[in-house]
C-alpha cells in the first residue's frame, strides 16, 4: 500500500457509503406504516407561515454566503494567494447568483401561500427551524474543532508528535 493507503482508505469509505446508502435506498420506507406521504405542490425552498417568518428565513441563509465570501477573500491574492483574482472574482459572482436564484426559489414557494394565508392547522414557529438549524452549527462546529484544532493545540502545548496529538482527543 505505502504512500497511495490513504488513498485506498478514502475509496473504501466511499464505497461503504455507496453500499450503505443502497441499502438504505431499498428498505427504508418514506412514511411510517399507515400513513400517506403527500408530494408538495411546489419545491425548491421550505414553506413558511408568515412575511417575518420569510425573512427571517432569508437572513438565516446571508451568513452561510458571507462565510464562503470570507474564504474565497482568503484564498484570493489579499490572502494566501491560493486563488488569481479573477478566479476570486469568479466565485464571488458565482456565489451572488447562486444568492438570488435561492432567493427566488424561496420567494416562488411562498408567494401564493403568504398572499392567501396559511391554513389555520398548518402554521408552525419557524424558530424552530432556526433552533435546529443552530444546532447543527454549533454541534458541527465543535467537531470539526475537536478534529481539527485541537491536536494542532495538543502538539504546541504538550510537544507531542502529530500521531500521539491526533490520539489524544479521541
Amino acid at each position: 500500500m505505502g504512500a497511495d493507503a490513504w488513498r485506498y482508505t478514502i475509496a473504501t469509505t466511499g464505497v461503504v457509503a455507496l453500499f450503505y446508502a443502497l441499502f438504505f435506498y431499498i428498505n427504508a420506507p418514506n412514511t411510517p406504516k399507515g400513513s400517506t406521504y403527500f408530494k408538495p405542490k411546489k419545491t425548491g425552498g421550505l414553506e413558511v407561515s408568515n412575511k417575518k417568518n420569510f425573512w427571517f428565513y432569508i437572513a438565516m441563509n446571508v451568513p452561510m454566503y458571507i462565510a464562503l465570501a470570507v474564504l474565497t477573500w482568503k484564498l484570493s491574492p489579499s490572502g494566501v494567494s491560493l486563488l488569481s483574482d479573477t478566479t476570486a472574482i469568479m466565485l464571488w459572482v458565482l456565489l451572488a447568483c447562486i444568492f438570488v436564484f435561492q432567493f427566488y426559489q424561496i420567494g416562488s414557494v411562498n408567494t401564493e401561500l403568504l398572499k392567501k394565508g396559511v391554513p389555520v392547522i398548518d402554521p408552525y414557529k419557524f424558530k424552530q427551524v432556526a433552533i435546529l438549524n443552530g444546532s447543527y452549527f454549533v454541534t458541527i462546529g465543535s467537531e470539526l474543532a475537536v478534529v481539527s484544532m485541537l491536536p494542532a493545540f495538543f502538539m504546541k502545548t504538550f510537544d507531542l508528535s502529530p500521531v500521539k496529538a491526533r490520539l489524544k482527543p479521541g
